[in-house]
């Protein structure tokens, strides 16, 4: 007999009617399943605004009142451009970078210096 003939027997063998209880059982191949890990919200997400939070440090587990440094964000370059496009041709326009209510915060844990948060304008 040949290689092929043999090999054509063997995939007859394997492939019996499954409604047929005198056959043998099909092989089956394994199944494996993959999953994506889930993303979770830290318990942070909602606590920072622009005054310094109470937390506990996720890198060196002690319980601080956050440091807060402000620091330029998107609303502060918007309102830049618009008073630059609109009115304040002499350097008004540079305002925004002085005045705390148009910078983003960002929280810091005071003991290890750790970026634990941060407060977006916009």
């Amino acid at each position: 007999m040949s290689d092929r003939s043999q090999a054509n027997n063997a995939d007859q063998e394997n492939k019996r009617d499954p409604d047929n209880p005198n056959s043998s059982p099909q092989r089956t191949q394994p199944t494996l399943i993959v999953t994506k890990p889930k993303v979770h919200k830290t318990k942070f997400d909602s606590v920072f605004t622009e005054a310094p939070a109470c937390i506990i440090c996720p890198r060196c587990q002690q319980r601080v009142v956050t440091d807060v440094v402000y620091v330029n964000g998107s609303c502060t370059w918007l309102t830049c451009t618009c008073l630059c496009c609109f009115c304040c041709i002499l350097g008004c326009c540079l305002i925004p970078f002085c005045v705390d209510r148009c910078l983003d915060v960002e929280h810091h844990c005071p003991e290890c210096k750790w970026l634990v948060g941060k407060y977006e304008r916009l």
